[in-house]
């Protein structure tokens, strides 16, 4: 830009966006491996959209004061320093420890099978297919929003330079911000399909209503409801993916989507030239306005009622679970998978649950009551709440090594030996004390 050089301008755009694309796959598909609660992972999410919020709506306001005091070389210059920030303080990040195999297996295979395996399971998968539709669209007013700001800015507020563009661009990032907190509060509450709708909803109808507005503070409320809107489905989008798509692909539709996402926003931002050139500011902002809002509520409806019937996991067998130490180091979709598998058994006193030699098809819970394990006919120890039995037999695939029988009533969490096996050896770290927890119980024995 300094040497007035436009071709070197578009291809460093080109190179940034196709760089800053990168970041959020990566993080989407590793947040439900360092979350181990529903809860938390709806918070992680949260969270992290609120950071970028944050960012999209200081950044514009950054910049729309330093395009009054300086060139937009300068302005340029400021937050290509920033982005080195960020480069140095994410330098020595180390993932691997979360990775349950996809992101090692990224490395293992090449690009164009990663994109086709993200691109086969959207073609195979009709529910996320239509949220990443529904989360594009989305996209695609921002791409929209990202121009005709400027446009607007300059001929329906009379604005001579950027500041003020970079006003509205502040606003979709301060109401970006209130939507994802809307959005924590909604998916915390109910299931995935009101936010859904309701972001929809609110996505399209402000741009329509543009066509009415000829002063800032009215414009900045508008633009500020689509930055709600688009973060409203944003979050609830990225929740859904992360609950929905397999865990080994989940890096991959991320990309996928992130290709999506840059080609909606592309479309958006190409098309307002066309629109304002070809129907003016006030038809542009109602075509515009009015496909976003048909687009959303098409792709959401394509999904009615089955994000509702997306399995809630108990709380507090959650709780329950994750107690145990062989649970604890388990990400989130792992442990929604044990506890959407898991089954409360009631025994009587003097009931028999496992014995010694037979094949072990599940492991157990002590929710509460007494048991006693005996081996050989010794009585070994005793069971009581919190604690667990019949790992030995699964993990080492070998005949139970013991008879536990219950003192009294007892409650246990019963889950089925494939669903166990699944999520504690896929998981290093709880396959570790898996290992720890067996090598000490055969010292005893």
């Amino acid at each position: 830009i300094w040497v007035d050089a436009p071709l070197a301008a578009y291809t460093a755009a080109v190179l940034l966006s196709g760089a800053h694309s990168l970041t959020r796959p990566v993080v989407g598909s590793i947040l439900p491996a360092v979350t181990s609660r529903p809860d938390e992972l709806v918070r992680a999410n949260v969270l992290i959209g609120v950071i970028n919020d944050i960012g999209g709506a200081v950044g514009p306001l950054v910049a729309a004061v330093l395009f009054a005091w300086a060139d937009i070389g300068s302005v340029f210059m400021v937050f290509g320093v920033l982005a080195a920030l960020g480069m140095v303080l994410t330098w020595d990040l180390d993932l691997a420890h979360t990775a349950d195999g996809a992101l090692a297996g990224m490395r293992r295979r090449d690009l164009a099978d990663q994109v086709i395996g993200g691109l086969r399971a959207l073609r195979i998968d009709r529910t996320l297919r239509a949220v990443v539709a529904a989360m594009a669209v989305g996209s695609l007013a921002v791409g929209a929003l990202d121009v005709f700001g400027v446009v607007f800015a300059e001929v329906r507020l009379d604005a001579v330079g950027g500041s003020l563009a970079g006003l509205l661009a502040a606003s979709v990032g301060m109401g970006s911000i209130v939507g994802s907190l809307i959005a924590g509060r909604l998916i915390g509450r109910d299931a995935l399909m009101r936010p859904f709708l309701l972001s929809a909803a609110v996505l399209g109808v402000p741009i329509v209503a543009l066509a009415a507005v000829d002063r800032l503070v009215p414009a900045m409320i508008v633009f500020a409801l689509v930055g709600v809107g688009r973060s409203l489905l944003s979050v609830t989008g990225a929740v859904a993916l992360q609950r929905l798509a397999p865990r080994n692909l989940l890096v991959r539709i991320f990309g996928v989507y992130e290709g999506l996402t840059m080609l909606a926003m592309a479309v958006g931002a190409l098309a307002i030239p066309l629109l304002v050139e070809g129907l003016g500011v006030d038809w542009a902002s109602g075509v515009t306005g009015t496909a976003v809002l048909l687009i959303a509520l098409v792709a959401v409806a394509s999904v009615v009622g089955q994000l509702d019937e997306l399995p809630r996991p108990d709380p507090a067998v959650i709780e329950r679970l994750l107690a145990d130490p062989l649970f604890a180091p388990l990400d989130v979709l792992a442990i929604e998978s044990l506890t959407a598998n898991a089954c409360e058994l009631t025994v009587p006193a003097g009931t028999v649950v496992v014995s010694e030699g037979d094949v072990g098809d599940r492991y157990y819970l002590v929710l509460h009551g007494r048991l006693e394990v005996s081996v050989a006919g010794r009585i070994a120890r005793q069971l009581t709440a919190g604690q667990s039995f019949g790992e030995i037999a699964l993990l080492r695939d070998m005949p139970r090594q013991a008879t536990v029988t219950a003192i009294t009533a007892v409650g246990l969490l019963t889950v089925e030996r494939a669903a166990f096996l699944e999520a504690v050896t896929g998981h290093p770290q709880s396959r570790s004390t898996a290992d720890q927890v067996v090598g000490a119980h055969l010292g005893d024995h």
